[in-house]
């Protein structure tokens, strides 16, 4: 009994300083230790309280773990997206335009970012979910843009322009683009510059003049 209490005593400082792997592993000792002992029914509760209780830990530390690992798919692809789009120029314009539209819809779909968000993104820290915010306010800008681009571009390689839904339907996949990153809540002018241009290219001329007024 005494040196099933002492291992149960150093299992929980153990688990109360974060160390609940190495107090599972006591526990699994004084497990067996208890196993022929029906008269130390008492230690037994304590020793399944305590188990419980690394159980808990050990599921926590793992979603952070699995969080942080998010976070950091989430910045690596909003790397490369906004190196692919640096390269919008040249005769590999449009493989660029194509690998930035996947890595930062890879990012934003990470987070639901084009999507109203019902809760913040647990195990992060609220400077992490402000970086989150801001990063995906860029790359919901920056896939409006491609869209916008593919309208231009189709326009430039066409020998005979295409019908104006084919047009139209890029300009509202791009609306609908910075109307998302504007309920990140984050007001700036080229938000509202690039809202204006859409709006103009639809020809809703009111809607952009009240855009170009809140640039």
């Amino acid at each position: 009994r005494q040196l099933a209490e002492s291992d149960l005593e150093s299992a929980r400082r153990l688990i109360n300083s974060d160390d609940p792997a190495e107090a599972r592993d006591i526990l699994t000792r004084v497990e067996v230790q208890l196993q022929d002992e029906p008269e130390l029914e008492e230690v037994a509760g304590v020793a399944a309280e305590l188990a419980r209780q690394v159980s808990s830990k050990l599921t926590s530390q793992e979603q952070q773990a699995e969080a942080l690992q998010k976070l950091e798919r989430f910045h690596q692809q909003a790397d490369l997206a906004r190196q692919h789009a640096s390269l919008f120029s040249g005769e590999r314009i449009t493989g660029d335009i194509q690998k930035a539209r996947q890595h930062a819809t890879e990012a934003v779909d990470l987070y639901s970012l084009s999507l109203p968000w019902t809760s913040s993104p647990p195990w992060l820290t609220q400077d992490q979910i402000r970086n989150v915010r801001t990063t995906g306010f860029e790359l919901l800008l920056l896939l409006a843009e491609i869209e916008l681009a593919d309208v231009a571009l189709t326009n430039q390689s066409d020998a005979v322009r295409r019908p104006d839904d084919h047009n139209d339907s890029h300009l509202k996949a791009s609306l609908k683009l910075i109307e998302a990153a504007d309920a990140l809540g984050f007001q700036t002018r080229t938000l509202e510059l690039r809202r204006a241009d859409c709006l103009d290219q639809l020809g809703r001329s009111n809607a952009r003049d009240v855009a170009l007024a809140k640039a």
